[in-house]
């Protein structure tokens, strides 16, 4: 189906034809991927998931798929300037043909940056599932990403004794690393200060997801290890998730051997379990909490 503004948002609904209160749920796109999703996961979680009685909407953003471009031929289609926009309106038209139900988010990478904007910037959301997002573009540059490859890069030559007789010989410059890891030293500082200043953190992931608890909004992160979004969280979240209103709302899982895209077909099927697993949660939740 077409909707939102012109009609110019494609997506493909699936869903069964007789009433029910089971959660909606409303699939992102990941990266330049269009509505089958990574690896056509979206396409069996929706057949799926309709059978067990939710709505199930996967659509493409602007500039993706079958959604009409965008007016700037240029413009980026991973992180469009609209893709909030977008977003509200495939939340508006699922209130509508399936109203009062739950409403779920779920994305992989630029798809799971999106449904933490929506919980961050409070649209009418009942939960989100953000899967390896990339959370260092919070800080607005990928400065904490490059210092994190190039602090890695010298972990793991410490563990080679070469190197340590190059620098013995005073083969070695450790300028960059001096310079690096005083940045990554002050940022750890400045996170740890901010649990012990009180109830009020400053501008940050820590922040957000306090906020996002406020709101009653159910959130899952789900990690590959080693991905840099889960370093980043583990570096930037402590603060929040200290506090036991945090920790009701907001919870995140590792999962090992999966890579970024989730590759491998038994990490496939484990982000499948976890997905379904959220979902089936929340129509329990959404008996026992009437949604307002």
């Amino acid at each position: 189906m077409h909707f939102g503004h012109g009609d110019g948002l494609f997506g493909v609904v699936t869903s069964r034809d007789e009433p029910s209160t089971a959660p909606a749920v409303i699939l992102l796109n990941t990266a330049g991927g269009h509505h089958v999703g990574p690896h056509r996961l979206y396409v069996s979680l929706a057949r799926e998931w309709a059978a067990r009685g939710h709505y199930v909407l996967r659509f493409d953003l602007h500039g993706i798929g079958d959604s009409t471009p965008t007016d700037d031929p240029g413009t980026d289609t991973v992180y469009p300037e609209q893709m909030l926009d977008d977003a509200r309106e495939a939340i508006a038209h699922v209130r509508q043909e399936a109203p009062g139900r739950p409403i779920i988010l779920a994305g992989l990478c630029s798809g799971g940056w999106l449904a933490f904007q929506v919980a961050r910037c409070g649209l009418a959301v009942d939960g989100i599932v953000s899967i390896n997002p990339p959370l260092y573009l919070r800080d607005g540059d990928a400065r904490w990403l490059r210092d994190g490859r190039v602090l890695g890069r010298y972990q793991q030559a410490m563990r080679d004794p070469s190197k340590w007789v190059k620098a013995l010989r005073g083969g070695a410059s450790y300028a960059t690393f001096t310079r690096v890891a005083a940045r990554a030293l002050s940022r750890k500082i400045a996170v740890l200060a901010r649990g012990i200043l009180g109830d009020e953190l400053p501008d940050g992931l820590a922040n957000d997801l306090c906020i996002i608890a406020e709101r009653r909004i159910r959130t899952l992160f789900v990690f590959s290890r080693g991905d840099d979004g889960f370093a980043y969280f583990q570096s930037q979240a402590q603060p929040a998730l200290k506090r036991a209103q945090v920790r009701a709302v907001v919870d995140h899982l590792v999962v090992e051997g999966a890579g970024h895209a989730f590759r491998p077909l038994a990490a496939q099927q484990r982000l499948a379990a976890i997905l379904t697993t959220f979902v089936e949660s929340s129509s329990r939740v959404a008996r026992i909490r009437p949604m307002v």
